[in-house]
């Protein structure tokens, strides 16, 4: 059957509980026991552990209160990257239409001939190949779009295959809760639920004139997925490349708040000129001690594909809402992407520009063939004392680069 004429399929892989499971496949004498992977916060934990209410974003002394045994592992973001595209790579023998996150895929399988059989059965040959190969558990979801397969998947969370049929996508909807129609977010979540809207099929019979009204531009997406459709159309290049990290513990030294802005700013240009795109603004984002949180953004200067020009905006940008209380996470987004290419040339007339865009292709050359750590330029040389570091760059917390 060609592409043209086959049904749209999509399968959706999960990661079960990611990076305690990596470590739990590393050292076999962790399985069955509670593992947390972080530093000062738990950034994910084995459903070992989950069983005594130890979720990310625990604090690692709430952690250990809740369940005394449990293991703390600060991780590793390279080996956890190395786990995940070894496990992408099965699903890209099944078709070379993938999409992946850090611990998520989707796999376009529509008019691949491994796909017409069994779907129950592809899934589980897939999940025990994933296991014999690397001891990890995977849970899959098949449906015709991306939400749904998603939906289905987090439905037989851990280690789990389900599939939507053909011809069920609205059924498979009508019971499900509110929230679980992607674009409905908290807010909007609980306004509904206010009016005794809780359910997909409560909110079915409300027309496109109210759906405009509360959904606005996505009221059109909002509609079709009430009804098991999902119009998305993924884009081919990123919108944003961010990055982040929470500190140890909240700080009020400025320097330091700095130094780990900038070096998340240069990891954020040096993966943006990796895609061979160029950013339009900038967004800084702060939380602080008290768990409030707070976001600037600003256009960038013409020199985009200099780390220090940007981390100039970034660190204004920070200047205007720093409250001067207590630090918890700070990060920062590259937005409005735009291919290399429609760039003009005016902008590098300057011999200085010049001479800069130059250096960082150099130092992108050497970080990219003897590891990140190997150039340590900017203030991230004042983390030197202060942050280990590998080939892969300096060891921040284990969400802090996966972004």
């Amino acid at each position: 059957m060609s592409r043209d004429n086959a049904k749209p399929l999509i399968m959706y892989l999960d990661i079960d509980a990611f990076f305690p499971s990596v470590e739990q496949a590393k050292f076999p004498v962790l399985r069955g026991r509670p593992v947390v992977v972080g530093s000062g916060v738990v950034a994910s934990s084995s459903y070992e552990a989950r069983r005594y209410g130890i979720s990310a974003g625990t604090s690692i002394t709430e952690a250990m209160r809740l369940c005394p045994e449990v293991i703390v592992l600060k991780g590793h973001q390279h080996t956890y990257a190395s786990f995940a595209e070894h496990i992408f790579d099965h699903c890209r023998r099944l078709s070379p239409l993938v999409e992946v996150y850090l611990d998520e895929a989707f796999c376009d399988l529509t008019g691949i001939p491994a796909a017409e059989g069994d779907l129950s059965r592809l899934g589980l040959k897939l999940k025990d190949t994933i296991a014999d190969d690397l001891g990890i558990t995977v849970t899959v979801g098949f449906a015709s779009n991306r939400m749904l397969a998603k939906l289905a998947a987090r439905d037989v969370k851990p280690d789990g295959v389900a599939v939507v049929p053909h011809g069920s996508e609205e059924a498979f909807m009508e019971e499900r809760p509110i929230r679980d129609v992607l674009g409905i977010g908290r807010k909007a979540g609980r306004m509904l639920e206010r009016i005794n809207v809780r359910h997909v099929k409560d909110l079915k019979p409300f027309g496109m004139a109210y759906l405009e009204r509360m959904f606005g531009k996505t009221a059109y997406l909002i509609h079709e997925r009430l009804r098991g459709r999902d119009p998305y159309v993924p884009s081919l290049m990123p919108k944003s490349v961010s990055r982040e990290t929470s500190f140890p513990r909240a700080t009020i030294d400025r320097d330091e708040i700095l130094s780990v802005l900038y070096y998340l700013t240069e990891r954020a240009c040096r993966s943006t000129r990796s895609l061979g795109l160029f950013p339009g603004r900038v967004t800084v984002k702060v939380r602080y001690g008290d768990g409030e949180s707070e976001t600037a953004s600003g256009k960038v200067p013409d020199a985009r594909v200099l780390d220090a020009a940007i981390f100039d905006t970034a660190r204004i940008l920070f200047a205007r809402m720093y409250r001067r209380c207590r630090v918890h996470l700070v990060g920062v987004a590259l937005n409005r992407l735009f291919p290399a290419r429609d760039i003009q040339l005016m902008l590098y007339d300057d011999r200085s520009s010049t001479r800069l865009k130059h250096l960082y292709g150099a130092l992108d050359d050497i970080r990219s063939r003897y590891g990140h750590s190997s150039v340590i330029a900017g203030r991230s040389i004042n983390l030197i004392n202060q942050l280990e570091r590998d080939s892969y760059g300096y060891i921040l917390r284990t969400p802090s680069l996966t972004k």
